[in-house]
């Protein structure tokens, strides 16, 4: 079965040995088994050897053979399941109430499942280990994508973390210009596109500060998650007809999420006993203004 991958770039290698061929050609012709396959395998089924395969992965832009097949299986996973998407979940005039609930539901789980299955857990690992000990969390985000980030600096709020989000270009663009490495301020990068270029500037001078920087984009190839020190891979489907905004949304909540429920796991005695602190004030200002009244 031949797959249309987002990863062109396998088909597009120059300059290929013979037996390098051999490689990408069954890569190409047997996703299912590959998915099951060390790279002592692949070579033995190809009559290569292990060298070539890292070869090629190397050729593609990645570190080695772990790192290609996470985000080769990411691919041949997301697009059947987006040519399923746009065939049966649009939204449609001649839906009932009940189609639109079954198809969002459908919708979001996709988006879930695939932004799971490609999630690197020593990544994950590396990126929780930023955050907790950034003594800052800077958010930076356009459109709709601000909303998402005031959702996730609320939530790291509360898990103990002070953060910060501007809704203004040029207060994002200050905020960039007073972050400092010193002050270990983190960077947490939104972009659907990852060519957003007003975000490039503000990238541009952070990368200057020093500022260690998370971007949550689709492409490794984008030019945003090219400068970030963290790119984390978001499910996006690119057709608005397709309900692309909700399925990228949906992926971007979930990452964060995820984000927030490690750091919480990792410091919940703590975590707990600011919230206690929360709501005590918060019921001792709801008493007073009740008095008011």
């Amino acid at each position: 079965m031949k797959i249309a991958l987002e990863l062109k770039e396998l088909k597009k290698l120059k300059r290929l040995t013979e037996t390098e061929q051999q490689v990408v050609d069954y890569i190409l012709s047997h996703p299912e088994e590959f998915e099951k396959l060390s790279s002592r395998q692949l070579a033995e089924l190809t009559y290569t050897s292990p060298a070539t395969v890292v070869r090629i992965c190397q050729k593609l832009g990645f570190s080695g053979y772990v790192e290609f097949k996470i985000k080769f299986l990411q691919e041949i996973n997301q697009n059947p399941m987006i040519e399923a998407v746009s065939r049966s979940n649009p939204i449609t005039k001649d839906d009932t109430i009940q189609d639109v609930i079954n198809k969002m539901a459908a919708l979001e789980m996709t988006a879930i499942e695939q932004t799971k299955k490609g999630l690197d857990v020593e990544q994950l690992m590396r990126v929780t280990q930023l955050l907790e000990e950034a003594k800052q969390i800077d958010f930076y985000a356009f459109d709709n994508n601000i909303h998402i980030a005031k959702n996730a600096c609320v939530h790291f709020l509360h898990a103990g973390k002070m953060s910060v989000v501007h809704d203004g270009s040029n207060a994002q663009f200050m905020q960039a210009a007073l972050s400092n490495v010193g002050d270990r301020h983190v960077a947490i990068i939104i972009s659907r596109t990852g060519e957003n270029i007003y975000l490039k500037r503000t990238m541009t001078m952070l990368r200057e500060r020093g500022v260690s920087m998370l971007v949550l984009t689709e492409s490794r190839h984008s030019t945003l998650a090219k400068m970030a020190s963290e790119h984390v891979s978001v499910y996006n489907v690119l057709k608005y007809s397709d309900m692309g905004p909700v399925i990228f949304e949906t992926s971007v909540k979930y990452i964060f999420n995820l984000l927030f429920a490690i750091l919480f796991s990792h410091n919940i005695e703590v975590i707990l006993k600011h919230q206690q602190v929360y709501e005590d004030v918060n019921e001792y200002h709801q008493l007073f203004k009740s008095l008011e009244e």
